[in-house]
């Protein structure tokens, strides 16, 4: 799937189907622009990365962190989500990013 993404624009060439969130009430959901936003990273295009969708582009170094250090420990990524502190400060992250994504 990288291999593609790398090779052919998400946003010229439709694979995917639209995001019924988006179709159904004009809002952009916290992961529209992803697919988008990886085919810019893989091209190193940062700044269209960045506009496409931020909260993946920022997320990315995080949840790859977060693998490493799980690999090096023995605890996975969901380890840590099933804390309640780790999960209420992700939604509120998302959540945040939902809000202002729409009324910038």
């Amino acid at each position: 799937m990288l291999a593609g993404l790398v090779f052919f624009n998400p946003a010229s060439i439709q694979v995917l189907p639209d995001c019924p969130f988006r179709r159904y009430t004009g809002l952009k959901c916290p992961g529209c622009g992803s697919m988008r936003a990886m085919h810019h990273l893989l091209r190193w295009e940062i700044v269209k990365a960045l506009s496409s969708n931020l909260l993946a582009v920022l997320m990315l170094p995080v949840v790859s962190l977060s693998l490493i250090l799980g690999t090096v420990t023995g605890r996975d990524l969901f380890d840590r989500l099933r804390r309640p502190i780790f999960f209420r400060v992700v939604l509120i992250v998302v959540m945040i990013f939902f809000g202002l994504r729409n009324l910038i």
